[in-house]
This record gives C-alpha cells, sequence and structure tokens, in this order.
C-alpha cells in the first residue's frame, strides 16, 4: 500500500472519529452488531430460524436494505416447515465446514451457498427477489459467525479503498471478484491499524465506554474476537462513505446546514446510490453467468398445448422466438415466458422445469435492471442539482 496517502486517510479518520461515532453517525453500531450476534449465534439451536432472527437484530442496514433483505429470506424459508428449516443448518454447516484459510474454496462454498438458499426461496416464493442471497450478503453472514477470520464486504467502497491507498492487487468485481484478494488487503489494513497507538486507543475508549453501560457481563464488547477485522472494514466504509480521501475531514451536520453541507449530503447520497447500483450490477453479471449454464432447451417437434388453441407442435425455434402450427394456424411466442408463465404446457417434466429456472433468471436480471435505470436517473438527478 501507499504508507504515505494511508497515514493521510488515518489522519482524516482520526479527525473525523468523534463525529463518525457520535449518537447521530453511530458506525460504532458495527462492533455492537457482531458482538450481540455472537451473544445468540448456536448453529445447533433447536429453533434454528428464531436464533438467527435474535443474533441478526441488530445488524441493522449491514445485510438488509430498503431493497433486498437476505437475512430476513433466512429467516422466512425457517419458517416454511422443520424439514426446510433443517435444510438451512445443513447449508450454513456446509458453508463453515474448516477450509484450512484456503480463501478460493471459501469463495466457492460463498457461491453454492448463495445458490442453494436462492433455490429455496424460489420454491418456497417464486418471484420474491428482495430476500434472495447475494456474495456479498454470504461474506457477512462469515464476518458475523467468525469475525475473526473474516472481513465486511462492500464492493464499491472496497475498489475506492484499493485505489485510494494504491493495494497493487486488482480484486475484482461480479465474476472476476477475489475474495482471497480482498481479504490479504483487508489483513494488510487490521495490521497497520494495531500499529497506529491513536487509532487503537480510540477504538478501546469506545468499546469501554460501551462495555460499562451494558448489564450483560457476558461476551463483553471489549473483548470481541475480530474487533479489528471489523476496524478495518469500517475504515474502508468510511472513507468511502463519508470522503475522507479529500483534505478535509467529515464535517458535523447541523440542523440548519450550509449550502456547502447540502451539497456533501448530496455527495454522500449519490455514493450510496453508486454503490447499490454496483451491486445491481453485480448481480447482473452473476445470473448472466447462470443463464450461460442454462441454455433454452430444444423444442422442434416437440407437443405443447395452449389454453385457447389446445394441442399444436413447434416447427421451429430460432433463438427466443418459437413457432407452433395448430390447427386454427400458426402462431408465434416468445421463449422463456410462453412456457415459464403458463402460456405453453409441455408434458416432459424436466423439460419443463428448465424453462422455468431459466424464466426465473429472467425475470431476475431485468430487476436488476430496472434497479439500476432507477438508480441511475436518481444520480443523475441529484448530480444536477447546484
Amino acid at each position: 500500500m501507499n504508507q504515505a496517502n494511508l497515514a493521510k486517510l488515518f489522519h482524516n479518520y482520526i479527525e473525523s472519529y468523534n463525529v463518525l461515532t457520535d449518537a447521530e453517525h453511530d458506525e460504532l453500531y458495527k462492533w455492537r452488531a457482531v458482538n450481540h450476534f455472537q451473544k445468540h449465534w448456536n448453529l445447533e439451536a433447536d429453533e434454528f430460524g428464531e436464533m438467527f432472527k435474535q443474533a441478526m437484530e441488530q445488524s441493522f442496514n449491514i445485510v438488509n436494505n430498503s431493497i433486498v433483505q437476505p437475512a430476513n429470506g433466512i429467516v422466512f424459508l425457517c419458517k416454511q416447515d422443520k424439514k426446510t428449516e433443517e435444510e438451512v443448518r445443513e447449508e450454513f454447516r456446509k458453508l463453515l465446514a474448516p477450509d484450512g484459510g484456503d480463501i478460493r474454496a471459501r469463495q466457492d462454498r460463498i457461491d453454492t451457498f448463495a445458490a442453494a438458499i436462492n433455490e429455496k426461496l424460489q420454491n418456497a416464493a417464486p418471484g420474491k427477489w428482495k430476500y434472495d442471497q447475494d456474495r456479498r450478503s454470504v461474506i457477512m453472514y462469515l464476518s458475523f459467525i467468525s469475525p475473526d477470520d473474516n472481513f465486511m464486504f462492500k464492493s464499491t467502497e472496497a475498489r475506492a479503498f484499493a485505489n485510494g491507498c494504491e493495494f497493487g492487487e486488482d480484486i475484482g468485481s461480479g465474476q472476476t471478484f477475489r475474495l482471497d484478494v480482498y481479504y490479504r488487503m483487508c489483513r494488510e489494513l487490521a495490521e497497520e491499524i494495531k500499529n497506529n497507538e491513536k487509532l487503537c486507543a480510540l477504538l478501546e475508549e469506545k468499546l469501554q465506554a460501551e462495555a460499562n453501560v451494558d448489564e450483560d457481563e457476558t461476551n463483553l464488547i471489549t473483548e470481541l474476537v475480530g474487533r479489528y477485522n471489523i476496524y478495518a472494514y469500517d475504515i474502508i466504509y468510511c472513507a468511502h462513505a463519508y470522503n475522507l480521501y479529500g483534505d478535509i475531514p467529515v464535517r458535523k451536520k447541523t440542523k440548519l446546514s450550509s449550502i456547502e453541507q447540502k451539497k456533501q449530503d448530496r455527495q454522500i447520497r449519490i455514493q450510496e446510490l453508486a454503490s447499490q447500483r454496483d451491486e445491481a450490477k453485480e448481480q447482473i453479471e452473476q445470473v448472466d453467468a447462470q443463464l450461460k449454464e442454462n441454455s433454452l432447451p430444444d423444442l422442434t417437434g416437440m407437443t405443447v398445448k395452449n389454453i385457447r388453441y389446445g394441442a399444436g407442435t413447434v416447427a421451429e425455434q430460432s433463438g427466443k422466438y418459437l413457432t407452433v402450427e395448430f390447427s386454427a394456424g400458426t402462431k408465434k411466442f416468445v421463449l422463456p415466458d410462453a412456457v415459464a408463465k403458463g402460456f405453453l404446457k409441455i408434458e416432459d417434466a424436466d423439460t419443463m422445469g428448465s424453462f422455468e429456472k431459466i424464466g426465473l433468471l429472467t425475470e431476475r436480471k431485468e430487476k436488476y435492471t430496472r434497479e439500476i435505470e432507477m438508480l441511475t436517473t436518481e444520480i443523475t438527478r441529484l448530480s444536477q442539482i447546484k
């Protein structure tokens, strides 16, 4: 890393620390959330869903937000029935299997976990995309469960830090994302934090103040394992969210804000929206990869049924367009919607299942595309305000 840039960032963070941790901004909630989770997490709990819900109670917007609520999706699945709840528990057990520090293997398990839970979610509630799991949400689960061995993650903030402090390795994005590179960057940052006496003193003072008002004498926040891993993420996040890469540290908000303060607030909001847009783009990349693995089945010559025209034979399939000959004449349909949405029925269950899966993936891509369009519109509007 560029030590001069990192030193400047540390300086700006230290200068802003009292504002970042005051009652209004309260960035200390990350430590509080993980500590609360640690008090309640139990993989073998009789009621796994209720345990997970209680453990995540103080996570607020770390995992969920106004658009997606993956943590609520886990709870939703567990409420379906006992069998599903046990299947979710088993997916967590596989996610947490020892990997000997092989972060690439861990990333594969993260992606496998997300895919498995999403399949169950779509079976339980087709089209309820707000509960979808993605790579970021699963990384967050790991950082709550094993904070000493994992790091919280947001893509835009991570790339901004890598660029601002000239990390030198590309963490990638979407299909090129490298969790091992990101963790390596975070570990280096955590070590730099530990070597900075002022940063250490600031955190320990705040955590001690938290411990003094905590009536629960078990799992004291001052003894939280991985607290410097959380610190690394906090600096990465705050540096981007509060524009600490500049020469001026974040200023405290006032009720009667100046024109410059309003401008700064808009810039922070633009950065938040841009982060959400980047995450949506990564989701589209993941969906595109799944669509490539699930090509449209060839229906040529097969018999299909339509509620209006009855039985017909597929005369031609050209890309996503289907030509079907019915007794009433030749009709054209668009795939995968024609099959996935029930306009055409196919007797073969496997073929029908393939189209339903592709249809769900296509809907998911369209959802994130619309989300990107809305976010882009809002970013443009805010950017044009003088």
